[in-house]
């Protein structure tokens, strides 16, 4: 299982990862998504888990391409986001909530 997210979101998923552990003892592992090309990439294989976590608008594309480089090695994606967002290409599922709204959204 890997989280992936840029700038402040990379400290997300840093923290994600360790709870993760701690709590079910599942390995995890934390990658600023634009290092992703560098190596990190040929560790996602058929099956894998990668939780990205979509924070920051101004990032929010970029970090969307690193995840999709990861589907098409055969991961499944879940993001995190707190934005109200359902793009049809992405294939993922997501949650948002506010104090004024939530919504789901499942995209094929």
């Amino acid at each position: 299982m890997f989280f992936v997210g840029r700038g402040i979101d990379y400290a997300v998923c840093l923290e994600g990862s360790l709870k993760l552990k701690e709590i079910s003892y599942i390995h995890s592992e934390a990658y600023a998504a634009g290092e992703l090309k560098h190596g990190t990439i040929s560790l996602i294989e058929q099956g894998t888990l990668v939780i990205g976590v979509l924070t920051q608008s101004e990032l929010y594309e970029k970090t969307i391409s690193n995840m999709l480089e990861c589907k098409s090695r055969g991961a499944y994606l879940m993001g995190l986001t707190t934005y109200n967002y359902c793009f049809a290409w992405v294939h993922f599922s997501y949650r948002t909530s506010s104090t004024t709204q939530s919504a789901e959204c499942s995209v094929d």
